[in-house]
């Protein structure tokens, strides 16, 4: 019997991580799936940890790849599952015991194919912070609900006839998971699990800390998405989109002042400050062109 659940695990240099999350998946009170984890050029011991796993659970699958970013290492994961429904979860992140069997509980009361949405919590240095999600009804658009609400690819799950039908864009690796949610909700109904059942884990090496690359990947996705989806961009209002470009924009000049590029830095907070003027943090935004102008240390962006 094929499993009923896949889940999507991409992993690079993880060996530290990687055993947690994957025991976050065998410990499901739910049984019938499969974990297929893709290891996308790992240099450090991730493969070993993986692979001692799977010897005592031949439900979770090793499948490598020379590195291509997480994109093209989901979409690897989707080919090689054999489930009738794809779940993702990040190789930091970890399941509820009871994740799979909500999912499968929800499933069985909507016959149509769908996106399933759980609630999630914010892990930080071990201790777990509530996030409060407005639900999808209260948002102008499905466009707005997803680019809104952190639905970080740990949280979603859906039919595989879905994920074979659209993939994660390989040329973007930041945005590319709320890219992908909002090409899939044109044709897909989102349905939402208000049961926390995933813990989203901060630490030093995500993706969200300030790292000019990283900052940059983001801002280069956001640019990609308006040129390559127009309908879905215009699916968001212009207030939306200046807020997301602003704040892309002002995350990169965040960056770049901890990297001590302050030229760099003074110009992305120019653009910020020229994409989308009146704001919240207008104010903060130029007290911050300013203090980096003028040399003077922006104290909460900087190493020390």
């Amino acid at each position: 019997m094929n499993p009923f659940f896949s889940i999507i695990i991409p992993a690079y240099n993880r060996e530290h991580l990687i055993e947690e999350t994957i025991r976050s998946v065998i410990n499901q009170t739910y049984t019938n799936w499969e974990c297929v984890v893709v290891d996308d050029g790992s240099t450090d011991n991730t493969k070993n940890v993986i692979l001692s796993l799977s010897e005592n659970d031949n439900r979770i699958k090793y499948v490598y790849q020379k590195n291509a970013e997480r994109s093209a290492a989901r979409n690897n994961g989707v080919k090689n599952a054999i489930g009738e429904y794809i779940c993702f979860l990040d190789s930091d992140d970890f399941y509820t015991n009871d994740h799979l069997s909500n999912l499968f509980e929800k499933i069985n009361s909507n016959i149509a194919p769908c996106l399933l949405v759980t609630s999630f919590v914010k892990t930080i240095n071990g201790k777990d912070y509530s996030v409060k999600i407005d639900s999808l009804e209260s948002f102008e658009s499905k466009t707005k609900y997803i680019f809104f609400s952190g639905i970080i690819p740990s949280r979603v799950c859906g039919n595989k006839l879905i994920f074979e039908k659209y993939q994660f864009d390989e040329d973007i690796t930041i945005v590319e998971d709320s890219i992908l949610w909002s090409r899939i909700s044109r044709e897909f109904p989102i349905i939402e699990l208000k049961e926390t059942t995933v813990k989203y884990v901060l630490h030093d090496s995500n993706s969200i800390n300030l790292n000019s690359k990283t900052a940059w990947k983001k801002l280069e996705g956001l640019y990609k998405m308006r040129n390559r989806y127009k309908n879905i961009w215009k699916d968001l209002s212009f207030n939306d989109r200046s807020k997301i470009i602003s704040d892309a924009q002002f995350k990169l000049a965040q960056s770049l002042i901890f990297e001590s590029k302050k030229i760099r830095a003074s110009f992305w907070l120019l653009r910020s400050l020229f994409t989308r003027f009146f704001d919240t943090n207008t104010k903060h935004r130029i007290y911050t062109l300013i203090r980096t102008i003028s040399g003077f240390k922006v104290q909460e962006y900087s190493k020390n």
